[in-house]
């Protein structure tokens, strides 16, 4: 029975120093594969390489308690799919002409651009969300109705426009390069003074539909 204790206690023994120099061995590999290389710095957030895209926006809203349309485009940059940073232009419309000052038509508009910055949630997922905001500025007013074949400013019917406007969107990724998105946004801007309207006539809620079209 001693020999027999004997042998299974050379035998552990003998697993053991195999195993150790197994690891050393192995630990060894793993250093002459590694010495010399860079080792990258650990970051919460991956790197990832950079996209951009083109998109048109097309929507409803009100100006001046009239009905109007809303025409705009972007040109952005996307950060590592999770901020988008850029240039936006939006044209407001509205179809419902009347009476001006002096028995011409007219109609209630507006045009303002400026800083696109949007943050970006599950980017990589089929539908995510997206919360742009636009901070810029333009002018608002009357212009001549003349059956939108052209249209005439005159410089008291408009007033300047400081703008601020937040949104957010739910998109769809019908491709790696085309993207649909649903979704609404507030128009913050100044008073304007401009005879017979309201001073916060431009102010409202947006909502429509916004078409990208890039590297995502």
């Amino acid at each position: 029975m001693k020999k027999i204790f004997i042998i299974i206690l050379g035998l552990l023994a003998a697993i053991q120093i195999q195993a150790q120099e197994e690891n050393e061995t192995e630990r060894w590999r793993l250093f002459k594969k590694n010495k010399g290389k860079k080792q990258e710095i650990q970051t919460l957030i991956k790197k990832r390489s950079p996209g951009g895209y083109w998109s048109i926006n097309a929507g409803y809203t009100q100006i001046a308690n009239e009905d109007a349309l809303v025409f705009g485009t972007t040109f952005s940059y996307i950060a590592n799919r999770i901020l988008e940073v850029g240039i936006s232009g939006q044209g407001i419309f509205s179809n419902n002409p009347m009476l001006g000052n002096y028995g011409n038509k007219v109609a209630v508009g507006a045009f303002y651009g400026g800083l696109h910055v949007a943050p970006v949630l599950f980017s990589n997922k089929a539908v995510h969300f997206t919360f742009p905001v636009l901070i810029g500025g333009g002018a608002g007013g009357y212009y001549d109705y003349k059956a939108y074949e052209e249209f005439e400013i005159e410089d008291y019917d408009w007033d300047a426009l400081f703008v601020i406007e937040p949104g957010v969107n739910v998109e769809l990724n019908i491709s790696r390069f085309l993207r649909l998105g649903i979704g609404g946004k507030y128009r913050f801007t100044n008073k304007v003074e401009i005879d017979t309207m309201d001073e916060n006539a431009f102010k409202g809620f947006t909502g429509g539909l916004t078409l990208k079209v890039g590297k995502f």
